[in-house]
């Protein structure tokens, strides 16, 4: 507030450079962790919805729920899917790959056209509380 209202100057001095800096970083950092629980919610739905056979919609979208739309992303190597979430306004995906053995799940965040963006969400619990998020996990899985 400092920096915004000169009546608030009376009460302390406003932010260095380096700390606007790291502000602005980790308010990235937050947007990303939430950005990140919200793709592992919406793999969960979507895996609900194709285990209990709903059907897909015949446009762009695949899936579409009250939190979330859900669109196939081709890639080279991986089975991705596309997500829009509608309460952050926000794009990201999640990518299957399968080898060695293992099954590899990463996520990511995207744009509008689902190209990747940069990604730092933090390490914690703080989006979803009780649980904790990675962008990559991986797997043992038998055919």
């Amino acid at each position: 507030m400092c920096e915004l209202d000169s009546d608030w100057r009376l009460y302390g001095n406003g932010l260095t450079d380096k700390e606007k800096e790291h502000l602005i970083d980790y308010v990235k950092e937050i947007e990303d962790t939430e950005l990140l629980a919200h793709l592992h919610r919406a793999k969960e739905i979507y895996d609900l919805l194709r285990s209990n056979g709903v059907e897909a919609l015949e446009d762009e979208w695949k899936y579409e729920t009250i939190e979330y739309k859900y669109k196939t992303v081709s890639h080279l190597f991986e089975f991705r899917v596309g997500v829009y979430v509608k309460e952050l306004d926000r794009y990201g995906m999640w990518g299957e790959f399968f080898g060695d053995d293992k099954r590899y799940l990463s996520f990511y965040a995207g744009d509008e056209n689902f190209t990747e963006k940069e990604f730092g969400p933090l390490n914690s619990s703080f989006a979803f509380p009780g649980k904790d998020y990675s962008t990559i996990y991986s797997e043992a899985y038998s055919e």
